[in-house]
């Protein structure tokens, strides 16, 4: 298992990693730190994700790709609740 810390819009974020169907597959988690002092309970699980080894270059390329895709996703999701809060305002 291999953990990789990034940070994002000035927080914290970690991935841990490992090796899949016999090194064809990386799956892992996000993990955003939202208590840095404390030993237990100091992240936030965020997503999980997978990848084909052979569809990247290396391997920090999917991970970086996973992560990016991640926010992504939390802005659809945003921009999905704000065309719904819109209707129900009537505009």
């Amino acid at each position: 298992m291999a953990m990789i810390k990034k940070i994002h819009d000035g927080k914290e974020y970690e991935i841990y990693t490992h090796q899949d169907f016999n090194g064809a597959m990386v799956c892992g988690n996000i993990y955003e730190v939202v208590r840095p002092t404390w030993k237990i309970f100091r992240t936030s699980y965020c997503k999980h994700f997978c990848f084909w080894t052979s569809d990247f270059e290396t391997v920090r390329e999917g991970v970086e790709f996973c992560f990016a895709n991640y926010f992504e996703e939390l802005q659809r999701t945003a921009e999905n609740y704000k065309k719904y809060d819109d209707f129900v305002k009537g505009s």
